[in-house]
């Protein structure tokens, strides 16, 4: 039985949805995360804003900005939740 959405932690959700980013490696994740601060605010950033980290031009930072809604993490932790498989995020405590 897949976890509820409401019962899922927002911060895991959020490096998930950063993580599952095609194009987003763990170089981009740790860029965009020094200049951001955390995935919520890579995700919340404007266009403008992403193409302000090296290397990330109009394209992919449509692709982030679209991931910020996109159900496929809620997907990937639900999947984890019915295989009972824990989700770990490099540079997270807890």
């Amino acid at each position: 039985m897949p976890a509820p959405s409401s019962v899922i932690d927002g911060d895991l959700l959020a490096h998930v949805r950063l993580a599952c980013v095609p194009g987003i490696g763990s170089r981009f994740r740790r860029l965009l995360l020094d200049r951001f601060g955390s995935p919520q605010d890579v995700l919340a950033a404007s266009a403008k804003e992403l193409m302000s980290v090296g290397r990330i031009g109009p394209k992919l930072a449509a692709t982030i900005a679209a991931s910020a809604s996109s159900g496929i993490a809620e997907d990937v932790l639900d999947l984890c939740h019915r295989k009972s498989v824990d989700a770990i995020v490099e540079g997270r405590d807890g």
